[in-house]
């Protein structure tokens, strides 16, 4: 999860939230500067296999509830950058489809 505050203090904070458990760990080779290499599990979904979900939204600090949250299905996209604006009461989102041939840009507003 990560979490991006307002520019002002504000009580409104914009997070993003992943759910990698449907992901099967891919295993990466880390070569440093030791005698042998090491394994890491990384969450990355192959051709066909169920992909991870995530979501975006705001919170605010006083209730800790999400207020909102940002279009798209949860494990169709993949979220390749948010921000926000005017003291998080709008979001832009950048998300990636499932194909990678496409990116949509959301400007979201609070209701």
């Amino acid at each position: 999860m990560a979490l991006v505050g307002s520019p002002d203090s504000s009580e409104d904070w914009s997070y993003g939230q992943t759910d990698t458990n449907a992901a099967k760990d891919f295993l990466l080779i880390i070569i440093q500067i030791t005698l042998y290499p090491t394994h890491k599990g990384v969450p990355y979904p192959k051709v066909r296999q169920e992909n991870g979900a995530a979501r975006i939204g705001v919170v605010t600090l006083d209730s800790a509830k999400p207020v909102d949250k940002a279009p798209g299905i949860a494990k169709d996209m993949y979220v390749l950058a948010w921000t926000g604006l005017n003291n998080n009461k709008q979001l832009l989102v950048q998300q990636f489809n499932r194909k990678q041939d496409t990116i949509t840009l959301f400007l979201c507003r609070r209701t």
